[in-house]
């Protein structure tokens, strides 16, 4: 198994020594490879027996999917295993996604994955969507998230997205 490839962290992420930090920035890397990684964090939470452990789940920090081919289903999948367990992962302070084109595809998605992430993990500080073809109608939904669940974010980047005067006042 080569470093730094997604199925090098899947299998370090249910290791004694789990990674605090996983960079991968792989144009190849789609919503399958996306599911894959939510599934192992949701397995490593639930100790791989389907209970949940008590204290249990991952020390990630950082997670860097930067420049891939995720789409709304893949980020969706993502923020399911980090929102809807986060009190296993609580642990994750930044989430780079930066340049991943089709995450917005389906606004629904989107803003159903902003809620769970923004409402369920309370360490989130930094979260960045630059690049990634967000607009009006999904611009929106992150603006009245981020009001509503982001108080601890400290850094949102939202730099080279299509969004416009309408649906920057919500931000």
């Amino acid at each position: 198994m080569e470093w730094g490839t997604l199925d090098y962290y899947i299998d370090r992420i249910s290791s004694p020594t789990p990674p605090l930090r996983i960079d991968i920035c792989d144009p190849n890397l789609t919503d399958e490879d996306a599911i894959r990684f939510a599934n192992a964090l949701t397995t490593t939470q639930n100790g791989g027996d389907g209970e949940i452990n008590e204290g249990g789940g991952t020390t990630l920090k950082k997670l860097r999917l930067r420049g891939s081919q995720i789409t709304s289903r893949g980020f969706l999948a993502l923020a399911e295993a980090i929102g809807g367990m986060a009190d296993s992962i609580s642990t994750l302070e930044e989430l780079d996604l930066g340049y991943n084109m089709g995450i917005t595809d389906d606004v629904d998605d989107f803003a159903f994955g902003l809620y769970l992430l923004l409402s369920a993990a309370k360490n989130l500080k930094h979260l960045d969507l630059e690049g990634s073809c967000i607009g009006r109608r999904a611009g929106m939904a992150l603006g009245d998230l981020v009001a509503i669940y982001g108080q601890v974010l400290e850094t949102l980047n939202l730099h080279n997205n299509a969004l416009k005067d309408d649906s920057m006042i919500y931000l």
